[in-house]
């Protein structure tokens, strides 16, 4: 029995998740909602509240969506602060694809086991994790942005999305079932940001 705990908790690892989603200060500008700038080192954390540093060296700043409307990194990476439609709660968000539709996005991963009785922020793994992509839609006029089903070939998927593309018939007519959805967007991996794609190249 205690050699197979041992063989067991060889494969079992502790990690303690990060308080932010960046492990350290990443170079980029942020953009305040009186339309002023400024650069320096930002790091977003778990309460999407920003750390801010002119330099390495400064003492940090705490900001948050009452004073900045949008990060971005030196790789362009961008963050967007939106009201969550149905939740009214305020995100601090990555905005996947911009134009006239607006795709926004995070990552959520699933890698530990329940019911261990852990305690917030640790967690046990396996080494292996499910992650998935969670997208919201919303245009640059609204402040306002609306959860969209991963599944393009879903009822629901074109409910929402239709609300924002009604204007281009054409495209309502590449995602009216789920047989056209497949063969319009053969790539399943990337369906959702090619059907965004298509409708800002396609439907000024």
């Amino acid at each position: 029995m205690k050699q197979s705990l041992v063989l067991l908790f060889l494969f079992i690892s502790l990690s303690l998740t990060s308080q932010s989603i960046f492990n350290s200060y990443e170079e980029g500008k942020i953009y305040f909602r009186d339309s002023t700038q400024t650069k320096g080192l930002i790091k977003i954390t778990s309460s999407d509240k920003i750390k801010f540093k002119k330099t390495k060296n400064d003492k940090k700043e705490i900001l948050d969506y009452k004073t900045v409307r949008m990060l971005k990194f030196i790789d362009g990476t961008e963050y967007i602060y939106k009201l969550s439609k149905k939740t009214n709660k305020i995100l601090l968000i990555k905005r996947a694809i911009e134009g006239k539709l607006n795709l926004y996005s995070f990552e959520v991963t699933n890698n530990s086991l329940p019911g261990m009785g852990m305690a917030p922020g640790l967690s046990i793994t396996f080494g292996l994790s499910n992650s998935r992509t969670v997208y919201y839609i919303g245009s640059n006029e609204s402040d306002f942005m609306e959860k969209l089903p991963n599944n393009p070939k879903s009822k629901k998927f074109k409910k929402i999305i239709s609300k924002y593309t009604s204007d281009c018939k054409n495209f309502i007519e590449l995602i009216k079932d789920k047989k056209s959805v497949i063969n319009n967007f053969e790539n399943k991996n990337s369906r959702v940001e090619d059907i965004i794609k298509y409708y800002n190249a396609n439907c000024k």
